[in-house]
C-alpha cells in the first residue's frame, strides 16, 4: 500500500510542476482544497502519507489537469503499482452488477455508480480483489442506510 501512495504522491507533484506550481498551497487551491481540513487532507495526499479516494484523486486530477490515471501511475505504461486501479474499478462495478442481479433490485445508474465507488474504495484501502460476496455487504449496508434515515442527510 505504502507504494501506492508514493506513487499518487509523486504524480501529484510532478502534475503541479508541469503547471508550475511547486508549493503544495498553491497545488491545494488550484484543486479547490480551501478550507483547513481540506488542505490538511490534500498535505497527506502530496507527502504520500494517505492515499486519496476515488472522487477526490478525480478532483485532484481535474485541478491539475490530468486524469486520475496518470495520478495512478497507469498512463504511458507507468503503471508500478501492485494493482491496477483501472482493473479494480471494473470488476468492483461488475461485482456490483453481478450482486444487484442476483437479487433482481432495480438501481439507478447514479447507484450503481456510487455502490461502484464504494466498493472500489474499500479494495484499494485493504489490497483486496473486488468479490460478488463484497459487493452484496455494501449493498446491504446501503439499504440499511437508507432505511434508517441517513440516505437522505438525517431523515427530515
Amino acid at each position: 500500500m505504502r507504494q501506492e501512495k508514493d506513487i499518487i504522491s509523486q504524480n501529484i507533484r510532478e502534475s503541479a510542476k508541469k503547471l508550475g506550481i511547486t508549493k503544495v498551497i498553491d497545488a491545494s487551491r488550484l484543486c479547490g482544497f480551501e478550507s483547513p481540513t481540506d488542505y490538511r487532507n490534500f498535505c497527506n495526499y502530496w507527502n504520500g502519507d494517505r492515499t486519496p479516494d476515488m472522487p477526490t484523486l478525480k478532483k485532484i486530477a481535474n485541478g491539475l489537469k490530468t486524469t486520475w490515471q496518470r495520478l495512478c501511475g497507469e498512463e504511458d505504461g507507468a503503471s508500478s503499482t501492485p494493482k491496477d486501479a483501472r482493473r479494480v474499478l471494473v470488476l468492483s462495478h461488475d461485482a456490483i452488477l453481478e450482486a444487484l442481479g442476483k437479487g433482481a433490485i432495480k438501481a439507478t445508474k447514479q447507484a450503481i455508480y456510487e455502490l461502484t465507488e464504494l466498493l472500489f474504495d474499500f479494495c484499494v484501502k485493504t489490497s483486496q480483489e473486488p468479490t460478488k460476496q463484497m459487493a452484496e455487504l455494501i449493498i446491504n449496508s446501503a439499504k440499511k442506510g437508507m432505511s434508517n434515515g441517513r440516505a437522505d442527510g438525517g431523515g427530515n
